[in-house]
């Protein structure tokens, strides 16, 4: 699958770069910075179907990110970024009355490097229309998942890796749930866990992709608004934690993860040849 996602890109890119380089000569460099707000999305059936989990809706910054591009022409250009992004997936633990009794959350903080190719509408106007996609590799900075109860709760299922730090008095019913006389919190994963049953990668594969508009507004300056999403096509998790939940030789209610990610990005931009309707106007 990757292979192929790669060779799709590729070709998707040469046939782009040779595109432009017929379209018109001298390639234009821009770089650009960028801030965005994004919705993130654990798309694993497992929690998704288990009638103890709830999904919460929730909205982290990426606050910052980096760009440098080259547009080939007025159609077509490469552009690398840098981007601190922070995802966070909560979801509530209910009781068999539907109460609220605590929660399950995970959260990211990634450097992602995407590498996408950017379709542009042509022309000289000040505002155009653009599409971009491509590859992105997502370096682990910070990362936690958290099984926590607030309160007592009965008939409860508990993740095996969080079983070894139930409070006294706690209650196995045999059956794969639990009775916990108190209030409960133990981490599942992290980024710095030392067994790697309890760690996450350090290093995902992911495709991006994204449309908006870019906007002149200075002789050398232009604003990009864009609507983008961030779809991982690997786990989150380490490769033994996953056959061992797959062989059922390890207990959680956890299927196959990735993460999806929508959002808006803002960004200004600096073309050192200049934009093209201030160009033009000269």
């Amino acid at each position: 699958m990757k292979k192929t996602l790669f060779t799709i890109l590729l070709f998707a890119g040469i046939s782009g770069i040779s595109f432009a380089q017929l379209e018109t000569p001298g390639p234009k460099i821009h770089i650009g910075l960028s801030t965005a707000i994004n919705s993130t999305f654990v798309l694993d059936q497992g929690l998704k179907t288990d009638p103890q989990y709830v999904t919460v809706n929730s909205f982290d910054m990426s606050p910052i990110g980096t760009s440098f591009g080259v547009d080939f022409s007025n159609k077509f250009g490469l552009q690398l970024e840098g981007i601190v992004a922070n995802f966070t997936q909560v979801y509530n633990i209910v009781n068999n009355a539907q109460e609220i009794i605590g929660n399950r959350e995970i959260a990211m903080q990634y450097l992602q490097l995407p590498l996408v190719m950017k379709f542009m509408s042509g022309g000289t106007g000040k505002a155009r229309m653009n599409f971009m996609v491509g590859p992105q590799v997502n370096f682990l900075a910070q990362g936690q998942e958290i099984f926590e109860i607030l309160q007592a709760a009965d008939n409860i299922s508990v993740p095996e890796l969080a079983q070894a730090d139930l409070p006294a008095g706690s209650t196995d019913y045999g059956d794969g749930t639990f009775y916990i006389p108190s209030e409960f919190s133990s981490e599942i994963l992290s980024k710095n866990a030392i067994d790697p049953l309890e760690a996450f990668k350090n290093q995902e594969l992911h495709i991006v992709g994204g449309f908006g508009l870019d906007l002149d507004v200075g002789p050398k300056l232009y604003i990009s608004m864009l609507v983008r999403a961030d779809y991982g096509i690997t786990d989150m998790r380490n490769g033994d934690l996953i056959d061992q939940l797959q062989n059922k030789t390890l207990y959680d209610v956890t299927g196959a993860r990735s993460n999806l990610a929508v959002g808006v990005q803002l960004s200004l931009n600096y073309m050192f040849d200049g934009v093209r309707s201030f160009l033009v106007s000269r």
